[in-house]
């Protein structure tokens, strides 16, 4: 049999089959019933699949009939970008959503590893789109962009995960917790806020629970709830090394002044040794000169923060070093200090280490209205 008689058969053959689709009018006691089916719904679907099927295969036979081999080799170029298409697309569209966040999430790490916060927000914000604004991820673009010097996107972020009147995502509760202490600790109604943040950040699971008791203890110690404050320091102080020396003022404050020592000197020690591990610790430095104002010995400060700044040239040091002199006067002077020559010697060195510094100025005048 020839190529075109075969197709001649194949057309008839399926003529026919499609003309006995006829049979189903003579099926008249089965009518009634077939009509309650096909109007459920499920076997028009059913058919008309069936039809369409029927009809694809119709039409491949017909261009099959139709084949034209050098109108093929003419449309083979199209063909193969066609299917060069279709592979990518398929590819794109069977791509595990999984693997594409985690390529989007380690990018961001390393960008931000690099300070390249440009970068790690344009990962952040994919990320944050494709995972339905996930928390975690919406945590970690708000830290970005705090990073990258938006602030004010920062803390609507931080304000959207965790509200203030109920529970949301509890390191963003820390967050906004730590944000309120550090800008306005001496406002009641903000202490109230944090308190309520960080309690919702306790109750919420926060993995950084010594953080949290550390920020109420300072709360507390504001209000001066001294129980309540050294409940929560005397937990912060298992890893947060840095809460002795507040505990220490906690202690002072009591007129524990036996505890308070002790946790002063513990609280220098640490910071020495995170200050001289690295000379860019300038709040390590900062701090370990604090404890040792708090222990009196203020020269031994005024040493520790010179050293910085001779070594590193980092102004902050010179305010730092304003303070101490400044605590170093107040020290002489409610101590009875017999000598007036010793403290103005001590607000000159002051001063020349920060003549702008209002603490120093505010002295100096008093010392003079003293003398007129």
């Amino acid at each position: 049999m020839t190529y075109g008689a075969l197709m001649r058969w194949l057309r008839k053959f399926f003529g026919s089959l499609w003309t006995g689709f006829g049979l189903f009018k003579i099926l008249s006691p089965l009518r009634g019933t077939l009509r309650t089916v096909w109007n459920a719904g499920l076997l028009r679907l059913f058919t008309r699949l069936l039809l369409l099927l029927v009809w694809l295969f119709w039409a491949a036979i017909r261009w099959c009939a139709a084949f034209n081999g050098r109108l093929l080799l003419q449309g083979a170029p199209a063909i193969l970008v066609g299917a060069a298409v279709a592979t990518l697309s398929i590819m794109a569209l069977f791509t595990r959503a999984q693997e594409l966040e985690t390529r989007y999430l380690e990018q961001a790490k390393t960008a931000v590893r690099a300070k390249n916060y440009k970068e790690a927000l344009s990962c952040y914000e994919r990320l944050s789109q494709l995972q339905n604004d996930r928390p975690d991820i919406v945590y970690e673009l708000a830290l970005t962009a705090e990073a990258s010097g938006q602030p004010d996107r920062c803390v609507l972020l931080m304000q959207q995960l965790a509200p203030a009147d109920k529970s949301g995502f509890a390191p963003a509760h820390l967050w906004n917790g730590a944000y309120l202490i550090s800008r306005s600790l001496d406002v009641r109604d903000a202490r109230q806020q944090a308190k309520a943040h960080l309690q919702a950040a306790l109750e919420g699971g926060v993995p950084d629970k010594e953080a949290a008791h550390g920020l109420l203890g300072e709360v507390y110690l504001a209000e001066r709830k001294f129980d309540e404050a050294e409940r929560h320091l005397s937990i912060a102080v298992k890893t947060k090394p840095h809460a002795r020396l507040r505990l220490a003022y906690l202690y002072a404050l009591q007129g524990n002044s036996e505890s308070a020592k002790r946790e002063a000197q513990t609280a220098a020690k640490w910071y020495a040794e995170t200050a001289k591990a690295d000379w860019s610790a300038h709040y390590a430095r900062a701090k370990w000169a604090e404890a040792t104002v708090f222990l009196e010995d203020f020269p031994e400060a005024v040493q520790i923060l010179e050293e910085g700044l001779a070594v590193t040239k980092e102004e902050r040091y010179r305010a730092g070093l304003a303070g101490v002199y400044a605590s170093w006067f107040d020290f002489l002077t409610f101590k009875g200090n017999p000598n007036p020559a010793q403290r103005m010697a001590i607000l000159e060195r002051g001063l020349r280490c920060d003549p702008k510094h209002l603490g120093l100025l505010n002295r100096v005048l008093f010392v003079t209205g003293i003398k007129s």
